[in-house]
C-alpha cells in the first residue's frame, strides 16, 4: 500500500520519484568523471571519481543500493556490482556487456 500511495503521490507531482531522483544524480555527476553511491533511500553516501570506482566496489566496505556514474557500464563493473549487491547501476552507455544478473537493472543515461 505505502509503494502504490509513493507512486500516486510522485504522479501527482507531491512527491519526487524514484527516476526523478536518478536524474537529478545524472545531472550533477554528467561530464564530471564523477560516481556516486546512494543507499535504499537514493541518499548519497559516497562520491568519488570514476577512475576508482572498480576499486571501491572491490574493498569490502561498500554499501549501496545505486551507482550513477559519469562513465560506461562494463562487464567488470556489472560483475563487482552484482558482489555488492547493488541494485540499479546508472552511466553514460552499455558498453559490450554480455551478461546482466537479474538482481541488477542497468540504466542508461539516454533512458533518464
Amino acid at each position: 500500500k505505502e509503494e502504490v500511495r509513493e507512486e500516486r503521490e510522485a504522479r501527482e507531482g507531491k512527491k519526487e520519484g524514484t527516476l526523478d531522483i536518478f536524474r537529478r544524480h545524472k545531472e550533477e555527476v554528467e561530464g564530471k568523471l564523477i560516481a556516486r553511491i546512494l543507499d535504499k533511500g537514493h541518499n548519497l553516501v559516497k562520491e568519488i571519481p570514476v577512475r576508482d570506482l572498480v576499486k571501491t566496489l572491490k574493498s569490502n566496505n561498500t554499501k549501496g543500493e545505486t551507482i550513477v556514474f559519469d562513465g560506461v557500464i562494463t562487464q567488470r563493473v556489472v560483475d563487482l556490482a552484482a558482489k555488492r549487491n547493488i541494485s540499479y547501476l546508472i552511466g553514460v552507455r552499455l558498453g559490450s556487456v554480455v551478461k546482466v544478473p537479474t538482481s541488477i537493472r542497468i540504466i542508461t543515461f539516454d533512458e533518464l
